[in-house]
């Protein structure tokens, strides 16, 4: 713990932190028993603890009240927004970094809209990395375009950050006028989704080397997420496309 953090703040951190391990122990005794007639209804039990300990690891907000809640009262987002974890104060001196050495519009990716919603509150209240902007799935094409063509566009945006889920984003170019991405909060199940993300700005006609980087908290289940995705890498698709079955 930090040595400034109040008496309040380490008890709502310890309480956090036994909420987390009390799912993970769900998760472990659970996934002992997922077999035969009721593998659906437990797979969907550990589907909910694994979702709830990527929550809790971005902001203890979140991984307490979940993304319907923080939706449906802003109060709630606005305290999640307030109540920053180091993970969201990593994220935003990387990307104030990054911009300081040349790289002034920034992708961040997450398989949550809520932790991206979370974010953009947090990186505007900040308010030092230039326009913010959202792209997710439940807006309409004619928005979508014309937030890339903003983002895109050095006059209007000398410096920002486009937050993009993966909804509708499948197939974007954002090539030129962006060179770097971020992987944040929640991971895709399939490596190959993760590609997705990296190539919309790697491109033929990127003119610039491409930074890709991908934020893991050490023994979390993001990085359990991408051990699997290096397996499926390395093993499943040399089975699969080379029929290497070493």
């Amino acid at each position: 713990f930090d040595s400034r953090m109040s008496a309040q703040d380490k008890l709502t951190q310890e309480r956090v932190i036994y909420r987390h391990n009390t799912y993970l122990e769900r998760v472990r005794d659970e996934a002992l028993e997922v077999r035969g007639a009721y593998r659906k209804e437990l797979d969907t039990r550990i589907m909910v603890a694994l979702r709830t300990m990527n929550q809790m690891a971005f902001n203890k907000v979140l991984g307490i009240y979940g993304a319907k809640d923080l939706h449906e009262q802003p109060n709630l987002m606005t305290y999640a927004i307030k109540c920053p974890s180091q993970y969201m104060v990593l994220i935003h001196r990387m990307l104030r970094d990054r911009q300081q050495k040349g790289h002034p519009r920034i992708i961040v990716h997450s398989v949550s809209s809520a932790m991206l919603l979370i974010l953009k509150g947090y990186l505007d209240r900040k308010g030092d990395i230039g326009k913010t902007y959202m792209f997710v799935g439940s807006m309409q094409s004619h928005e979508r375009s014309k937030v890339i063509e903003d983002f895109k566009s050095p006059a209007v945006t000398p410096r920002g950050v486009l937050l993009m889920s993966e909804a509708g984003s499948t197939g974007l170019n954002i090539s030129r006028g962006c060179d770097t991405v971020f992987v944040v909060g929640e991971m895709p199940w399939s490596p190959s989704q993760m590609d997705q993300a990296f190539h919309r700005v790697r491109r033929i006609d990127q003119p610039n080397p491409c930074e890709f980087v991908v934020f893991k908290p050490r023994r979390s289940i993001a990085a359990l997420m991408l051990k699997m995705h290096e397996d499926k890498e390395l093993r499943l698709a040399a089975a699969i496309n080379d029929r290497n079955y070493e």
